[in-house]
């Protein structure tokens, strides 16, 4: 039997860490008014790299974690991806 309801639930947690992560760097940009790009600004610099680095890393392990849920008849295996992708 597939655990997507596991992997449903991380889906979840992911998505409200990138809002989470994406309200930090659109206030920094209002308040040095800088909307488009990158910037000299090192708070938004390193805001801005969080979000990047969340965003090019999480949609591949959320996949491997659909797919190894789907594939497995134990819950354990898309659990421990879960659980390790929310300590890193």
């Amino acid at each position: 039997m597939p655990h997507l309801p596991i992997s449903s639930f991380f889906i979840a947690i992911f998505s409200v860490a990138l809002i989470g992560l994406s309200i930090p760097v659109s206030l920094r940009r209002v308040k040095i008014g800088d909307m488009i790009g990158d910037s000299p600004d090192q708070s938004l610099h390193r805001r801005i790299r969080a979000q990047g680095n969340f965003i090019e890393y999480v949609p591949l392990c959320l996949i491997g974690l659909v797919l190894t849920g789907a594939e497995t008849a134990s819950l354990w295996p898309a659990l421990n991806i879960g659980i390790a992708l929310v300590c890193g």
